[in-house]
């Protein structure tokens, strides 16, 4: 999806495996009678730097594991004029949606610099609650729940995001 924040969208490079500290292997008591969902292979983020702000008909949260590179980067774009993202707060669902379409996209990535990622991830389940977009210099806040990130290959061109077969599960609930 095109970059209407002034900040550019890494390119797809590659593939990288994830550091010991970070991994997490999440799963429910399958005689629960739950569905155990997802086995996640990462899970939550913390960030030490965030910036959020407006473009041409869109809005950027970007949130990144540290100030140098290689870093590893949460971005919650809204497109609200050109694909009907939203532009208020709420509670919105994330399923049904491609990279190349969404409104509202969640998009992890891991090993970044200024040019490119090694690993990309995109949100297609879960929903984000929206409870401030941080106009008139308010700040952006808002808080993930049940979100499975993908790891994903997308077209430089087109957006498309295709899931890699076997890759990655990135979970983030409370984020």
């Amino acid at each position: 999806t095109p970059d209407d924040s002034g900040t550019s969208t890494p390119d797809d490079s590659g593939t990288g495996t994830p550091s010991p500290d970070d991994s997490d292997s999440t799963s429910s008591d399958p005689s629960s009678g739950n569905d155990p969902g997802p086995s996640c292979d990462r899970d939550g983020f913390s960030p030490a730097v965030h910036q959020a702000g407006y473009g041409q008909g869109a809005f950027r949260y970007q949130a990144s594991s540290i100030e140098s590179t290689p870093f590893d980067a949460v971005f919650i774009d809204s497109f609200f004029e050109q694909y009907g993202g939203p532009s208020t707060s709420g509670t919105y669902q994330l399923a049904g949606f491609n990279y190349a379409d969404c409104g509202l996209c969640l998009l992890a990535t891991l090993g970044c610099t200024s040019q490119s990622c090694d690993t990309f991830f995109y949100a297609d389940e879960g929903s984000l609650e929206i409870t401030s977009f941080g106009q008139d210099g308010q700040p952006f806040t808002g808080v993930m729940h049940d979100v499975i990130f993908r790891e994903v290959t997308i077209d430089p061109q087109t957006y498309q995001s295709t899931p890699v077969d076997g890759g990655q599960i990135w979970c983030m609930d409370g984020y």
